[in-house]
């Protein structure tokens, strides 16, 4: 089974390609997809960070968190000031929990550019799922969140033991 880490961009191109969206999900790829919180989405992404799949199903697992390498950081610009929130252990454990429950499939996982978040997820699934291979040459895991990959190990030993 193969990992496959991409950004938001060459998601949604990869969906188009294939014929993904709401009335046609992946069948035999579970997708894991990271979006910023709404505070992150409306002051730094003027509001263009939406799931590609907006309804439920069973492979595929939306979350929202922001890419900071801490649970919470106040950020203050000029004229606001807004709060950006990293993994939480309730969203480390979904996320986990999802990946056990999706260990003969293969896995997609992408957030807004590829680099962090989503790698962090991809880094998780390759060293402890050793039947997962991670591909995708163009954005080798490189550079994954720590914070985000010590959440998921934390969740797994919760889960696990």
């Amino acid at each position: 089974m193969k990992v496959y880490c991409y950004s938001k961009k060459k998601f949604g191109l990869l969906c188009e390609e294939r014929g993904w969206n709401d009335d046609n999900p992946p069948v035999d790829t579970a997708v894991i997809s990271i979006c910023c919180k709404p505070e992150v989405t409306e002051n730094v992404l003027g509001g263009d960070d939406a799931h590609w799949f907006s309804r439920e199903h069973d492979n595929v697992l939306n979350v929202e968190f922001d890419d900071i390498t801490e649970d919470s950081k106040y950020i203050s610009d000029p004229g606001m000031g807004f709060t950006a929130y990293g993994l939480d252990d309730r969203t480390a454990d979904r996320i986990v929990k999802f990946i056990e429950g999706h260990r003969g499939m293969d896995f997609i996982v992408h957030c807004r550019a590829g680099k962090s978040r989503s790698q962090a997820v991809v880094r998780y699934i390759a060293d402890f799922y050793p039947e997962h291979d991670e591909l995708n040459p163009d954005n080798p895991c490189m550079f994954p969140n720590v914070h985000t990959f010590t959440k998921l190990k934390a969740a797994r030993e919760r889960m696990l033991g």
